[in-house]
């Protein structure tokens, strides 16, 4: 027991614990959700020499058969996808946020930009008309031509950024509302390095006869 009080509290535990608490911010958040992928592992074992963990989404039947997205389930993506940073964030504090959620906010701002310029996506179609144009074609690049104009280009970082913001608001709010999961998950994946889907499951089950249940992911006003 000395020997694990020393792994989890020393510079290596330290790692661990705040690596526990990025991929239970992930996986919280997924599985506050409705409809969204079912998480099927999650872990704090690399995944290769660099640090960090890592969790396993399983897109449903349907959604590998027909590889189409609907708005929604993009928002919920974006939001997923932000909560590695944003469990960071709440644990942590703002400045003590790691370099861990690099990829994460790489994927983030891909997705939303996308929704924009290419698939019409916007917080509030109807007041955005012109965006049910798709103004960049899906293999755009840096150096591909000019297909709108800077004010256009501007309006689109602002609507990216609507979404954006929109999500990593809803992601705080699920994530301090369900503190308790977050912190029983990030305790679990120190002692245990993986949780399994079932597990998770147990573990929701077990928080929510003490804590909180809804509000939870689905009461949105993205």
């Amino acid at each position: 027991a000395g020997l694990q009080r020393a792994k989890e509290t020393g510079p290596i535990g330290s790692t661990q614990r705040l690596v526990a608490y990025h991929e239970a911010g992930h996986a919280v958040m997924a599985l506050l959700t409705p409809k969204f992928d079912a998480v099927s592992k999650v872990s704090i074992i690399p995944r290769s020499s660099a640090l960090g963990g890592f969790t396993l989404f399983t897109p449903t039947d349907e959604q590998l058969e027909s590889g189409l997205y609907t708005k929604r389930y993009l928002l919920d993506q974006i939001a997923v996808a932000l909560g590695g940073y944003v469990g960071e964030e709440i644990v942590y504090g703002e400045d003590e946020v790691t370099t861990s959620a690099s990829d994460d906010l790489q994927k983030v701002q891909r997705i939303a930009h996308r929704m924009v310029s290419q698939w019409g996506f916007t917080v509030n179609r109807s007041a955005d008309p012109d965006f049910m144009v798709g103004w960049e074609a899906p293999d755009a690049g840096p150096f591909s031509p000019r297909t709108m104009s800077p004010d256009t280009e501007s309006l689109i970082d602002q609507r990216t950024k609507d979404i954006v913001d929109g999500a990593y608001a809803l992601c705080k709010a699920t994530l301090i509302h369900h503190r308790p999961l977050l912190d029983a998950l990030a305790d679990e994946l120190v002692h245990k390095e993986t949780v399994t889907h079932a597990e998770l499951l147990e573990l929701l089950e077990a928080v929510e006869k003490t804590g909180p249940g809804p509000p939870h992911a689905g009461q949105r006003d993205v």
